[in-house]
């Protein structure tokens, strides 16, 4: 059905993206997995929604995974629900959907190393 993918972004790894349940509600994500050591870094999340505490992963080890292993500030969070739509070729852009209760849906394009949204 076009869900499921599998995209070598460098040799040896592979992304996986998920729905992201969590307790603020759910925050697709995107990660990177190594194949050889089975070690998974984040590299997009949907924002954090501006109420509610995020589990801090250094004190509880079942706390979803922030990209960069950090917890957004209040200046990072936004009430806006954002999912992938799509991997571009360079492996470094993807395409997302953003809508809020006031924002009818859009599409950006973000850049997973600078976090730049267009």
């Amino acid at each position: 059905n076009g869900k499921y993918f599998i995209r070598e972004p460098s040799p040896g790894t592979i992304y996986l993206k998920g729905a992201g349940a969590s307790p603020l509600g759910d925050r697709p994500f995107l990660d990177r997995m190594n194949l050889d050591t089975s070690t998974k870094e984040r590299v997009w999340r949907c924002k954090a929604p501006k109420e509610g505490d995020i589990p801090n992963p250094t004190t509880n080890p079942l706390a979803p995974s922030e990209v960069g292993g950090k917890i957004p500030t209040d200046d990072e969070r936004d009430d806006v629900y954002e999912s992938l739509v799509v991997i571009l070729d360079d492996n470094d852009t993807i395409l997302i959907s953003r809508e809020s209760k006031t924002t009818p849906t859009n599409y950006y394009l973000t850049s997973l190393t600078t976090s730049n949204n267009t």
